[in-house]
C-alpha cells in the first residue's frame, strides 16, 4: 500500500494540512496495528518525514525506529483536526472570538485599562438659556389678578431696585406710619415670601406671563409693571446648540471609546454642578437639553434628550441662589407675645420701663435689619459656569494580539468564512471519527484553535 509523507509542521490546535504534493512511498502495515495510530514498515533510505496522509486521514509521525538491514518502523498518531478539517469548516457555530471577523464595539475582556490619563478633550455648548446676567424671581403676598395669594415676578436688577426703593420710602406708607407703635411693628419686607437669583436670562421669562404691578399686602403699584409669571414652574427648551459629544476618538471608535473603564465622560452645568454621564452616549454625537425651574422651591432639573426626542436622563442642579431680605433676630413666638404686650402698653400710654418708651420697646423687639445676604455664595459660580461643558478623559489601554487571541464576534457563523484564530462556544462537529476524537475536536474548537 502507498502512504504519502511530508516534511510539514503545524500547531496541534490547527486545521492546517499540507498544501503541496508529498512523497508517495510503498509501505507495509504492521500486524495488529491501530488504524488511528498505525505503524508502517518501510525498506530503503532513512525516512526523514514528520507528517503523513493515508486513506483520507492525517497523521503526525511520532517516531521512526530502525529495525536493521535498512528497515524502519514509522510510528504515527492521528491528527484529528487535520483529518476532520472539512467537517470542522462546514460547521456553523457560535463564535466568541475571531482574528478575521469581529465587532469592535463589543467589550473585549482581554484588553485592560491602565491607570494613566493619555488624552483629554473639552467641548463647551451654548444653550441660549443663560446670558451671563440672569434675573431675580420675586414671590410676594398680594392681591394680584391670577395669583392665589402669592404672585411670582421675574425682574431685572434695576426693576428689583425700583421695587425695594418703593418699600423703603415711608412716603408710600404715611397712612400706616402715622402711629409710632405701628411704625415700629410694620415691616414691608415681611410680605416677600422669597427672592432668588437665577442665571436664566430675563428674556426667557418674558415669553410668557403678563406685565403687572407688584402688589404686596394691601399696597399696590410697587415698582411699576413687571413680568408676572402665571405658573409655579416651567420647562425651558434650549434655544441654542445641542450638547456636542462627537469629540475626537482615542481608540479609533472601538469599544474603548464608549467603555467607562477607558473613557470617562463628565458634564458640567450652570453653577459648576458636575455629573458623570454614560460614555456610551458618545455614540449619539449630540444630546438636546431642556431645563425645569421650580419657582416655589427654587429647584431645577436638567433634562437630557436624544436627537430623536427620547428622555435619556434628568438630574437636579443648582440654578438659583436664595437671597434674604430683612432678618429677624427674635423667635416668632417671642415676637408675637412681646409685641402684643408692647403695643397694648403703647395704646394705654403706659411706659414699659424706666427711661424706655413703648415705641422704643417695640422697635427693640421687632425692628428688622434690612440686608442682602446670599446663603451659599453661589451667584458667581452660576454666572461663570452658565453653559454646559463636556469633558472626556481617556485612560491608557493595554493591547491584545489579535493574531493569537482574536477579537469578540459573538455571532453564529459557518467556520469556513473565518480564518486565523477562532474560539467557539458549545460547538459540536459532526464527524465520522470515533467518539474520543470527536470529543477532543469539540474541546479544541471551544478552547481556541486556528483555521488555516
Amino acid at each position: 500500500m502507498t502512504v504519502t509523507f511530508y516534511n510539514f509542521s503545524k500547531k496541534k490546535n490547527s486545521t492546517k494540512i499540507p498544501s503541496g504534493s508529498g512523497t508517495d512511498i510503498t509501505v507495509k502495515l504492521k500486524d495488529d496495528t491501530s488504524l488511528y495510530n498505525p505503524t508502517f514498515h518501510l525498506t530503503g533510505n532513512y525516512p526523514a518525514y514528520t507528517y503523513a496522509e493515508w486513506q483520507g486521514l492525517c497523521y503526525y509521525v511520532t517516531d521512526i525506529v530502525s529495525v536493521g538491514n535498512g528497515r524502519y518502523e514509522i510510528e504515527c498518531e492521528l491528527d484529528p483536526m487535520g483529518s476532520a478539517r472539512s467537517d470542522i469548516l462546514s460547521t456553523t457555530a457560535f463564535v466568541n472570538r475571531s482574528a478575521s471577523t469581529y465587532d469592535t464595539y463589543l467589550k473585549d475582556v482581554e484588553i485592560s485599562a491602565k491607570q494613566k490619563i493619555v488624552h483629554t478633550d473639552i467641548q463647551q455648548t451654548t444653550l441660549g438659556l443663560f446670558d451671563g446676567v440672569g434675573c431675580y424671581i420675586l414671590r410676594v403676598i398680594g392681591n394680584n389678578s391670577g395669583a392665589t395669594g402669592i404672585a411670582t415676578y421675574a425682574v431685572t436688577e434695576a426693576e428689583l431696585n425700583t421695587i425695594l426703593n418703593f418699600m423703603f420710602d415711608q412716603g408710600n406708607f404715611l397712612d400706616v406710619l402715622s402711629d409710632a407703635a405701628i411704625k415700629a411693628i410694620f415691616n414691608p419686607f415681611q410680605y416677600i415670601v422669597s427672592l432668588r437669583y437665577t442665571p436664566i436670562a430675563k428674556s426667557i421669562f418674558d415669553a410668557w406671563g403678563s406685565l403687572q404691578p407688584v402688589n404686596f399686602g394691601w399696597w399696590t403699584g410697587a415698582g411699576g409693571n413687571v413680568r408676572c409669571l402665571d405658573r409655579t414652574g416651567h420647562v425651558f427648551p434650549s434655544s441654542g446648540s445641542p450638547i456636542t459629544l462627537s469629540m475626537p476618538s482615542n481608540y479609533f471608535s472601538d469599544f474603548r471609546d464608549y467603555d467607562p473603564e477607558f473613557t470617562e465622560l463628565k458634564l458640567t452645568v450652570p453653577g459648576g454642578n458636575t455629573v458623570t454621564i454614560p460614555s456610551i452616549w458618545r455614540s449619539l454625537s449630540s444630546i438636546n437639553v431642556s431645563v425645569v425651574y421650580d419657582f416655589v422651591q427654587g429647584d431645577s432639573q436638567f433634562l437630557l434628550h436624544s436627537p430623536s426626542g427620547g428622555l435619556l436622563a434628568s438630574f437636579s442642579f443648582k440654578c438659583s441662589e436664595e437671597i434674604q431680605i430683612g432678618q429677624q433676630s427674635a423667635s416668632m413666638a417671642s415676637v408675637v407675645g412681646d409685641a402684643a404686650g408692647a403695643v397694648g402698653s403703647a395704646m394705654a400710654g403706659n411706659p414699659i420701663g424706666v427711661g424706655v418708651s413703648a415705641f422704643g420697646a417695640v422697635a427693640n423687639i421687632l425692628q428688622p435689619s434690612p440686608s442682602l445676604l446670599s446663603k451659599n455664595g453661589g451667584m458667581q459660580s452660576m454666572i461663570t459656569y452658565r453653559d454646559p461643558v463636556v469633558s472626556v478623559v481617556h485612560y491608557e489601554s493595554g493591547t491584545v494580539n489579535t493574531t493569537t487571541l482574536g477579537r469578540p464576534l459573538n455571532q453564529s457563523v459557518t467556520l469556513s468564512t473565518l480564518s486565523g484564530y477562532c474560539k467557539c462556544s458549545n460547538a459540536s462537529v459532526n464527524t465520522d471519527l470515533p467518539g474520543s476524537y470527536k470529543e477532543e475536536i469539540d474541546n479544541i474548537i471551544n478552547s481556541g484553535f486556528f483555521i488555516e
